[in-house]
């Protein structure tokens, strides 16, 4: 490298000496420049040794850079390799260390599922005695349940059989207390056509042929002012109905007739009022099964169907079978 320098150094001058000589016509002229140019050469020597000089040291100065940057890296290699030596020996230790608590791990996880496989195994056998069990006690409440069933129906028809009874013995005690209430409304109202009693020895003075029915003979006293009130009510109902339609007073009821029909019938009782509605079993459309089927029974007044008027709320729904009894009688 030196030696190339050197060259292109000297080639340098010469090519400039050379040039300085072409200029140079006269002898004298060239002397001088010859002297000129060796001089300059003379620098340019120096100069070249200087710099031959500075960078022989510089080149000294990077040979002991380089060797100690080559101290400083193989240094650093040796020290990082060591480094890496501890450091994958405490890994390689760290990894045994990690392997045989997994084999550890391992051999308790393979005891707990035995443990596990174990319980599971019981458990499935307890849930298969459990089915078993439900399976019985299913049989047995099915049996107890058709027993049930059985004891139901039988207590059903007995119940049945009991209301019949009891529907029986309510009518029987109707009956007889609405005969013996007639009884008493037959005293009450024969007693009310009498005339007065006679100071001397309490005998009438008039038969019963002059006996007058009216209102008063059928409310005769203040014991029937309830069922008045009741009559009045249903009483303007019925007559609203159509002009034409008479009241009659008769000896145990009183008729409303149409065309001399009786459509309706009413006995008067101390508590309510009874209403026949002339029709023939089977012919009236009774939604709410509130009138009585009495075909097969013994009454005062005409038709088949009784109902029983306790309180004016019982009147607007008699109204609607009265109309169709009105209906049926008008066109006879």
């Amino acid at each position: 490298m030196k030696k190339l320098i050197a060259i292109f150094i000297f080639l340098t001058n010469m090519s400039f000496a050379t040039s300085v000589t072409q200029n140079i016509n006269t002898e004298s002229q060239q002397t001088l420049y010859t002297q000129l140019i060796d001089s300059k050469i003379d620098n340019i020597n120096t100069k070249v040794d200087n710099i031959k000089t500075d960078f022989d040291n510089k080149t000294k100065y990077l040979d002991s850079y380089s060797n100690n940057i080559n101290w400083w890296f193989a240094s650093m290699a040796i020290l990082f390799t060591f480094i890496g030596l501890l450091s994958w020996r405490s890994v390689e230790n760290k990894r045994k260390e990690a392997e045989s608590d997994f084999e550890q791990m391992r051999d308790v996880l393979k005891d707990k599922q035995k443990i596990i496989d174990k319980e599971t195994d019981n458990f499935m056998k307890q849930i298969k005695q459990f089915d078993n069990q439900i399976a019985e006690f299913e049989i047995k409440y099915n049996e107890i349940l058709s027993a049930l069933n059985a004891k139901q129906e039988s207590i059903n028809k007995t119940l049945l059989h009991i209301e019949e009874v009891r529907n029986r013995v309510i009518e029987e005690t109707e009956k007889e207390q609405e005969s013996e209430e007639y009884l008493n409304i037959i005293n009450d109202k024969s007693q009310s056509k009498y005339n007065d009693i006679n100071n001397n020895f309490g005998l009438p003075k008039s038969d019963k042929n002059k006996i007058i029915y009216n209102q008063d003979y059928h409310f005769p006293n203040n014991k029937y002012n309830e069922t008045k009130g009741l009559y009045e009510i249903l009483r303007e109902k019925l007559l609203a109905i159509d002009d034409s339609i008479k009241e009659e007073f008769k000896k145990y009821y009183i008729a409303f007739k149409i065309k001399n029909n009786n459509f309706v019938d009413v006995v008067s009782f101390q508590k309510h009022l009874v209403c026949y509605i002339n029709l023939s079993s089977g012919m009236l459309l009774d939604k709410d099964s509130k009138a009585r089927n009495v075909s097969d029974q013994g009454h005062w007044g005409n038709g088949d169907y009784e109902y029983k008027i306790s309180s004016d709320k019982d009147i607007d729904y008699f109204i609607t079978l009265a109309k169709q009894s009105y209906k049926k009688n008008k066109v006879r």
